[in-house]
């Protein structure tokens, strides 16, 4: 892995609940003894969970505390499963236009409170705190996905 890939790795635990969907909990049993949930994931893979650890595969219990944190341990788990299919360098890119289109957003804030659509904003403040800088990033983020 190259450090460049390391460095995107990294910053992926930041998408992570915004990229993999949680996994939803059903009782699979409850007995007097104990209980147990599964999640069916989307691919149809199943993971379980008591408040002895989390399963997957079925064979291979995980231990864990309790059953909230078997919980947590089985969706992180899941996560970097999807996680490591996928390209993640488009995260970078994502954060560079995140990052270019960041002063135009808050140009619009600033014209939703001031001006109505069809009135001219370039002697506004809003449009006036936009700079050349800020043009450029925004043409070199969305040229780099060309």
């Amino acid at each position: 892995m190259t450090q460049e890939n390391k460095a995107t790795v990294v910053d992926v635990a930041a998408y992570a609940e915004r990229l993999v969907k949680p996994l939803v909990w059903a009782d699979f049993w409850k007995q007097d003894e104990g209980h147990r949930q599964h999640a069916i994931t989307s691919q149809g893979n199943e993971y379980h969970v008591s408040g002895e650890g989390w399963w997957f595969p079925l064979d291979k219990l995980n231990p864990c505390a309790d059953m909230d944190a078997a919980k947590a341990a089985a969706q992180a788990d899941y996560a970097a499963r999807i996680l490591a299919a996928l390209d993640l360098t488009l995260l970078d890119r994502l954060e560079a236009c995140e990052a270019a289109l960041r002063p135009f957003a808050e140009a619009a804030d600033d014209l939703d409170e001031h001006h109505l659509d069809n009135s001219p904003i370039w002697e506004s403040p809003c449009a006036m705190s936009i700079d050349a800088g800020d043009l450029r990033r925004a043409r070199s983020a969305l040229k780099d996905g060309e």
